[in-house]
């Protein structure tokens, strides 16, 4: 995204207080689905110099953790083929392959709790997701498939060893 007048590769992306920006080309070096997601703050200007490190906006991700009550979610997310238009024989290019619908699953489920109550707690995410893309293909508009699996998953310890410290590996 374009944030005051900057290109995307000039935005810091930061995610549970670490920069995750790539440093070779700028964008987000992080993907995450967003049921793991707890809160998301944008700062588009006028931040101060402890953020930094961008001439565009920045993007804070804070991801769930665990807390003194068992908490969890389910969740699932699906598109049919047949909710998808099909391509028309007039789009088809003369080299290659068209774009013909998709389908795709993405679901997935989280749980969070008290492993020692007010001291030490747990985080953990499971979300796979499947896509099968159609292509027709330009010489006998055969139907080709392509399918992508992409297992997202998480977890995060939190330790409270005091007051004012809080310690997360994720």
């Amino acid at each position: 995204p374009s944030v005051g007048g900057s290109s995307g590769p000039e935005n810091n992306y930061i995610l549970d207080g670490v920069t995750v920006s790539d440093p070779a080309f700028g964008g987000s070096g992080a993907n995450l689905p967003f049921e793991f997601v707890q809160e998301v703050q944008v700062l588009t200007g006028a931040y101060g110099a402890d953020i930094g490190k961008s001439t565009g906006g920045v993007f804070n991700v804070i991801t769930k953790s665990g807390s003194n009550e068992f908490r969890g979610d389910v969740f699932g997310y699906f598109t049919a083929k047949s909710f998808v238009r099909s391509v028309k024989s007039s789009a088809i290019p003369f080299t290659g392959a068209a774009p013909n619908g998709f389908s795709e699953v993405d679901a997935g489920f989280d749980i969070g709790g008290p492993i020692v109550k007010d001291k030490l707690w747990f985080f953990g995410a499971f979300n796979p997701q499947f896509r099968k893309n159609y292509s027709l293909t330009q010489t006998f508009l055969q139907e080709v498939n392509n399918e992508v699996k992409t297992p997202f998953y998480a977890g995060k310890i939190t330790w409270g060893p005091s007051i004012n410290h809080t310690f997360n590996f994720s």
